[in-house]
């Protein structure tokens, strides 16, 4: 099996003050091809730790179960950890999920392949991501609330609204879903979201419902597929990789503005990654998509938070931010 051309990359992750802080710094050989060796495990290919470590000129090092690929240079460093039996993956200080955790055969450690190229790849490669083009409109899909969501219709709608000023000033269009407290069918929201033309983005502003014990932040790239994404023959098309890129910026964003000085801060916000989303009738969008989940009202921790008006527009700026990081990088 040989790769597509290998091509020059730059970016910049892990200084707050840069637009691209979401994207890592690769070079890789210029047009190279690259022989893999996949792995067929349960009905999966898995690719090996040292494989993707030479395909990206990432050193590999292993730690007992941790796994890092670094690329050591001034101003360009890279930085991958991983755990053998864990999803987790964090690239230069930010979270991503993985669907299916890495894994260990016969002393090689093993990634899968949908993981690669859902997650890793269109972070490492973004001038790969095709785009709608320039970036005019962002759509913004405040969630209508409920109690089996622990939220209310007013909570998200109010972040999103503030999080449209920012953008207006910033010289988007901005579209709302929904301007009332009241609900709307999600397939009435899907309709207006898809009438718009041009390059677009879709930000859903969602609250969790806190089932599974767990408080924080999460933002999802949706997956554009009938099929659940823990379906390794999941086809994303072009949407895809930029709903990662979108998901990137925004969660650094939100990662880097909402950090305490101290992380063992029992009163701020946990930061529960990137991972990748599946809706029956959000999969249907035409445009780069994100589920931005900014806390759980249900948990005291987090409603403490989000009562605070200062943090909620803080979440609101985190938004804006990141669609600007996302349209300063794809629209390159």
């Amino acid at each position: 099996m040989k790769s597509l051309p290998s091509l020059r990359w730059s970016g910049l992750l892990g200084c707050a003050a840069a637009l691209f802080t979401w994207f890592l710094p690769v070079i890789a050989h210029a047009e190279r091809e690259f022989e893999w060796h996949p792995l067929k495990m349960e009905g999966r290919d898995y690719l090996s730790a040292e494989e993707i470590g030479r395909f990206y000129d990432l050193k590999l090092r292993r730690d007992g179960k941790k796994i890092f690929l670094e690329k050591l240079a001034d101003k360009k460093a890279v930085s991958i950890s991983m755990e053998v039996g864990s999803p987790e993956c964090v690239m230069n200080g930010l979270k991503f999920i993985f669907i299916t955790p890495v894994i260990e055969a016969d002393s090689v450690v093993q990634i899968s392949r949908s993981d690669l190229s859902r997650v890793l790849d269109p972070v490492l490669r973004p001038e790969l991501i095709k785009t709608s083009g320039h970036l005019e409109t962002v759509i913004l899909d405040p969630d209508s609330g409920g109690d089996d969501r622990g939220t209310t219709a007013g909570d998200a709608l109010q972040i999103a609204r503030m999080a449209a000023r920012d953008l207006e000033a910033m010289g988007f269009k901005v579209v709302l879903t929904r301007d009332e407290a009241g609900a709307v069918a999600p397939e009435k929201r899907l309709e207006l979201a898809n009438a718009v033309e041009g390059g677009a983005a879709f930000v859903g502003v969602r609250f969790d419902s806190g089932e599974h014990g767990k408080r924080g932040i999460r933002t999802a790239p949706l997956s554009f597929h009938k099929d659940a994404p823990a379906d390794d023959k999941l086809v994303q098309g072009d949407l895809g990789p930029a709903s990662m890129a979108l998901a990137s910026g925004v969660h650094s964003s939100a990662s880097q503005m909402l950090r305490m000085p101290s992380e063992q801060s029992k009163t701020y916000m946990v930061d529960l990654g990137i991972q990748p989303s599946y809706d029956a009738v959000f999969s249907k969008l035409k445009h780069p998509a994100i589920f931005f989940s900014v806390g759980c009202l249900s948990d005291p921790e987090d409603a403490k938070l989000l009562r605070n008006e200062g943090y909620r527009a803080t979440l609101a700026k985190s938004i804006s931010s990141g669609i600007r990081r996302y349209q300063a990088a794809t629209g390159r």
